[in-house]
């Protein structure tokens, strides 16, 4: 299922009946004007969905999103590092940003954290296999190095100023979610997120201001529903 809908997300996330959405997960707006509606996230909105959902990912430099959490009291069970290697650092007078933090609220019970595959060293595998650890994939850690899309010369290709890797949104929609539950993004942007609910078998609440990245969000989730129709026909 994917529920699209254009507008500001306040109004419309307390429009959703309680017990419909297991997880919020989402990039608001940091505040940087960088686009038209690139105005500071309202930090009560955090404490609110914490309270009603059971699993909350959200996104930030990592001054604002501490910022967010201390102003409403709140401290996240997991904190991720994603530090996009391939992203060049901007000019500022500041210490140039070259990682962006996830604050997550609640591990769905039930859920996997996803490993990465192992060096395939025989002796490794043996230790690991005497251990009662898997042999072929190691726990993954809290610092992820995701490329971001649309970098250098490939800037023509990014979709948002703030366009997340789908790779990226995947691992943090399967951490905090299980199979056919529904996740809520209320500020959509481009639509990756829902990308990554559709490829993972999870339902899908999209909320967007911008009438121009609502349009390609629509683009994108329809596209990638088709490709999954494709593929479950030729199974």
């Amino acid at each position: 299922m994917i529920d699209l809908h254009h507008g500001d997300c306040l109004d419309l996330m307390r429009d959703i009946p309680d017990g419909r959405i297991d997880a919020v997960i989402t990039d608001p707006p940091y505040g940087n004007k960088k686009y038209m509606t690139d105005i500071e996230f309202d930090a009560g909105l955090l404490r609110e969905w914490v309270k009603l959902y059971p699993s909350v990912a959200i996104f930030g430099y990592p001054e604002q999103l501490i910022k967010w959490c201390v102003s409403v009291l709140l401290v996240p069970d997991e904190w991720v590092t994603w530090w996009p290697t391939n992203k060049v650092a901007g000019r500022s007078n500041k210490l140039p940003k070259e990682c962006e933090c996830i604050a997550i609220f609640g591990i769905t019970p039930g859920s996997k954290l996803l490993f990465r595959p192992r060096v395939q060293d025989k002796t490794c595998i043996d230790i690991h296999l005497s251990r009662g650890n898997s042999p072929t994939h190691a726990r993954m850690g809290d610092v992820w190095r995701d490329a971001a899309p649309g970098m250098g010369f490939n800037y023509r290709l990014r979709l948002h100023p703030n366009q997340k890797p789908l790779t990226l949104m995947d691992r943090i929609v399967r951490l905090c979610t299980n199979e056919g539950d529904t996740v809520a993004d209320p500020f959509m942007g481009s639509g990756t997120t829902g990308v990554a609910c559709i490829e993972a078998g999870r339902r899908f609440i999209g909320i967007e201001k911008s009438e121009e990245y609502f349009a390609v969000a629509e683009r994108r989730l329809a596209d990638a529903a088709a490709k999954l129709h494709q593929l479950e026909l030729v199974v």
